[in-house]
């Protein structure tokens, strides 16, 4: 690819974010997939809460690659070539922008702008007084060491998820927390590689 050719183009803006976002999302999902499965001890003791952090990124990125796709979207120039690309290619466009007009979009939305990047001061108050108030004896674990992995806070991570499982998610409380919120996360974790597809696909068709 040539870089001249690329920034003369009348799609140089998403090209070139399109690249960013696919980047973005394999590299965290490689990520995930090593933290899940890595044994080395650094990795192995501090698994769950790298789950969390990366499905957090993940999460976070994906609503970000769908902005490029709401562009996209309303840029008409780009519609024959969308139609161009293959049966595979166009369903998952198809499915990005469904999804962006489904509520589900705004529930990641919300977690974007409340939980992935932001540490929300009311919820924080509220979920570590939930917690409190379930279980009054509860207790978490703080440790710390000479490397910087080595120092971790359970309870931050306890609040966290109870602010995506419960305030953002909103899986009620007889619910099987994890496979609700799972299967939550999982339709996000769709998207992204649904972006990669299409991302690709529409990348090589403009360039």
């Amino acid at each position: 690819m040539k870089t001249k050719d690329i920034a003369e183009s009348d799609f140089a803006s998403i090209i070139v974010r399109l690249m960013m976002a696919i980047n973005d999302t394999t590299m965290v999902n490689v990520l995930l997939k090593d933290w899940c499965t890595n044994e080395e001890k650094m990795h192995k003791w501090r698994r769950s809460n790298g789950r969390l952090f990366l499905a957090k990124l993940q999460m976070a990125y994906v609503f970000e690659a769908l902005d490029i796709v709401r562009d996209i979207r309303k840029t008409e120039a780009l519609i024959g070539h969308i139609e161009k690309l293959s049966d595979a290619a166009r369903a998952a466009y198809d499915n990005t922008v469904a999804f962006i007009d489904s509520s589900d979009y705004k529930m990641l939305a919300e977690f974007r702008n409340s939980a992935a990047f932001h540490y929300d001061a009311k919820r924080t108050a509220t979920a570590v007084n939930e917690i409190a108030d379930d279980r009054p004896d509860d207790v978490q674990v703080a440790s710390g060491g000479d490397k910087i992995i080595d120092w971790h806070y359970a309870l931050g991570d306890r609040v966290y998820e109870r602010i995506a499982t419960r305030h953002i998610f909103k899986v009620p409380a007889d619910k099987d927390i994890a496979k609700e919120s799972d299967a939550i996360a999982n339709r996000f974790f769709d998207m992204s590689e649904a972006i990669v597809l299409f991302g690709a696909a529409l990348i090589r068709q403009l360039t």
